[in-house]
């Protein structure tokens, strides 16, 4: 690992559907590229859901809320219907940052712009720590 870093971490959008529904045909739809997708019929889990998993590069940058920000605005409009997906196919969204790497505590606020974005698309939010 590189010394200079403090921090590293990614942004993920978890989609889940209790309904059936066409991931491959939603992941178009949304217009970006999807780090993975799960069929409802495939899925492995206790209740099976549909789910599409969206994930950016990993981010060093200590600054971790204007970066989520920036992420949320810069996404947004692809995700402007989905509210009617997630209620039409009994779904949940949610926006989360992982942690993979902790030299320093980072900053986590969600800004009130954030927040209305979140609350727009019917989205929830979450931290996960996967540091050593």
């Amino acid at each position: 690992m590189d010394n200079d870093i403090r921090v590293k971490y990614h942004f993920c959008i978890h989609l889940n559907f209790k309904k059936d529904i066409d991931v491959a045909k939603l992941e178009k739809h949304f217009g970006l590229s999807a780090y993975k997708l799960t069929f409802k019929k495939d899925a492995k889990d206790r209740e099976k859901t549909a789910k599409i998993w969206y994930r950016t590069e990993d981010f060093t940058n200590i600054m971790v809320d204007e970066c989520f920000e920036n992420f949320v605005i810069k996404i947004k409009d692809n995700f402007v219907d989905l509210p009617q997906f997630l209620q039409e196919y009994d779904g949940k969204c949610v926006f989360q940052i992982v942690f993979k790497e902790l030299h320093e505590y980072p900053i986590i606020s969600l800004s009130k712009n954030v927040i209305e974005i979140l609350n727009q698309l019917n989205a929830s939010f979450e931290t996960d720590f996967l540091c050593n």
